[in-house]
């Protein structure tokens, strides 16, 4: 089935990386746990450091989950690693919950597909142009403190 990773936030964000095996990339993983996170592609650490990809900020009993492309860039002189601004490309409060990922790059393209296995099933589609300085980079998983998160059968292919 994949294999399974777990991330918790106990910093302000954490970050695990993860070698990409090209430029154009699919991520798919089904999630379980509570709190903010994202999956990013073309990521790159450092001082400079910059991602863009999927996004998700769970539902309670009283709103839905939103899901959203984001380009996240960290501009701090010091080198310190905090993210200084995300900007959304695409957004959706469509699903109750959040139980698979999908997301991919290929070439200027990205796009992701969350599914809520309930009853009834939903999904919702994202997709959004890669700016041209998004051009090459890894997979990095950002939560945020007090995130509990846990992805199962993660796939990581080249397109």
């Amino acid at each position: 089935d994949g294999p399974r990773v777990r991330v918790e936030g106990r910093g302000d964000l954490d970050v695990a990386a993860i070698s990409a095996p090209g430029d154009d990339v699919s991520f798919d993983a089904d999630v379980q746990g509570e709190g903010s996170y994202a999956v990013l592609l073309r990521a790159r650490g450092g001082r400079d450091g910059i991602g863009i990809g999927l996004r998700v900020v769970p539902g309670d009993a009283h709103s839905p989950a939103r899901i959203a492309l984001v380009e996240v860039t960290v501009t701090d002189p010091r080198g310190a690693g905090a993210p200084t601004a995300v900007r959304e490309l695409a957004q959706s409060s469509a699903l109750t919950r959040v139980d698979h990922v999908h997301v991919e790059v290929k070439r200027s393209t990205i796009r992701a597909v969350c599914t809520h296995r309930g009853r009834p099933p939903q999904s919702a589609s994202l997709e959004a142009p890669v700016p041209a300085h998004q051009a090459h980079g890894d997979v990095a998983l950002v939560v945020k403190k007090g995130t509990s998160l846990e992805l199962s059968g993660v796939t990581l292919r080249r397109n």
